[in-house]
């Protein structure tokens, strides 16, 4: 449900495959102690078998890479992540905990 109300926030979105939408996101990631952010490419799926989110799917970014952080969220093959839309913000918030690579972690995505 978060996803679709965030889709329904974005302005300035384009048609991605059958079922998503790529637009720019100032990505905010909170893990290991520390803040970065960065405006990254976002694809959000929100049809079909399994919503996601994608970031960096063209691996332009610099700060948030793969290498460091997570960059793919399913709800379906997570229950260690919950996934929340913030009306007055219109961003989505993605809060994982004891992920084996960055422990606890808080993403926050805005449209850039």
């Amino acid at each position: 449900m978060a996803l679709n109300q965030f889709k329904s926030a974005i302005k300035n979105k384009t048609e991605f495959g059958n079922d998503g939408y790529k637009f720019e996101g100032l990505v905010t990631y909170s893990a290991k102690g520390k803040i970065e952010t960065e405006i990254l490419d976002v694809v959000l799926i929100v049809g079909g078998f399994e919503p996601t989110i994608k970031l960096d799917i063209d691996f332009k970014g610099r700060i948030l890479t793969s290498t460091k952080y997570h960059l793919d969220f399913n709800p379906k093959f997570s229950k260690n992540t919950l996934f929340v839309f913030d009306e007055s913000k219109k961003s989505i918030t993605i809060t994982g905990t004891n992920s084996p690579k960055l422990g606890d972690y808080e993403v926050t995505i805005v449209e850039a």
